[in-house]
């Protein structure tokens, strides 16, 4: 996702972000995402963590700041931020489980659909996305 502060401009994607001085997670999707399209965009910041570039992006020190949206929704409930769009990286996120366990494929989704829910998803979110 491309996360920028409410009260700044509103890129819909890459090419909304030529000449804009951009953060990123060193070593993450959204680095190599950013680093493929280095020409056009402005200066690339690197960060050992999401927050430090986060917390950058709502002093204005960049404009806009490139992560994985599960953690970018986090940050727009603590902080003056939004999700202006969401890019498709074609990554996926999910669990293995053997082909013939459909047992326990059914309660790891129902449990993962009710844990996303809970107050715990929501206090894990907060410790280690910000």
């Amino acid at each position: 996702s491309i996360l920028v502060r409410k009260d700044s401009f509103n890129p819909q994607g890459i090419a909304d972000l030529a000449g804009k001085t951009i953060g990123v997670q060193t070593g993450t999707t959204g680095a190599a995402l950013a680093e493929e399209n280095q020409a056009t965009l402005g200066e690339i910041k690197y960060y050992d963590t999401v927050p430090l570039a986060v917390l950058d992006l709502v002093n204005g020190r960049l404009d806009a700041v490139i992560i994985d949206s599960p953690v970018a929704v986090a940050f727009t409930k603590q902080y003056s931020v939004t999700i202006s769009s969401t890019l498709s990286t074609g990554e996926q996120w999910g669990f293995a489980v053997r082909k013939d366990d459909t047992t326990l494929l059914t309660k790891l989704n129902q449990a993962l659909k009710e844990y996303k829910g809970s107050a715990e998803w929501d206090t894990l979110i907060t410790k280690y996305f910000g």
